[in-house]
């Protein structure tokens, strides 16, 4: 089976793509890239949030010093505030262009199930 893109976000920081056919997240960020399930995709767009509500603990500006996990055990994104918030809008735009997506999709079905 092959993989048919639906990009939900692209820019130079990134991109966030979800294929059709199996379903899985592609989040790229810098210079790293996850596949995963949309259960860890929402998580990790979940502690994303939640990292952007902590307090920054940096020492110096261009410290990493955010800590995000990922859904593989033991990787973890390493972030600088500034990076952080870079990263927390591009899975949020993706986020929203993922709930038009999936209500379009709906009322597509609705209207299939209707003729």
């Amino acid at each position: 089976m092959s993989c048919i893109f639906q990009t939900l976000y692209f820019s130079e920081e990134g991109f966030v793509a979800r294929c059709g056919s199996c379903g899985h997240f592609h989040v790229a960020f810098m210079s790293a890239m996850f596949i995963m399930p949309e259960s860890a995709y929402h998580e990790l767009y979940r502690i994303t949030q939640y990292k952007m509500q902590e307090p920054d603990f940096a020492f110096a500006e261009n410290s990493k010093s955010v800590m995000i996990p990922t859904h593989t055990k033991s990787a973890f994104i390493m972030l600088t505030r500034k990076e952080l918030i870079e990263f927390a809008a591009m899975l949020d735009e993706a986020d929203n262009e993922y709930k038009a997506l999936t209500m379009i999709n709906l009322f597509n079905k609705d209207k299939q199930s209707e003729e």
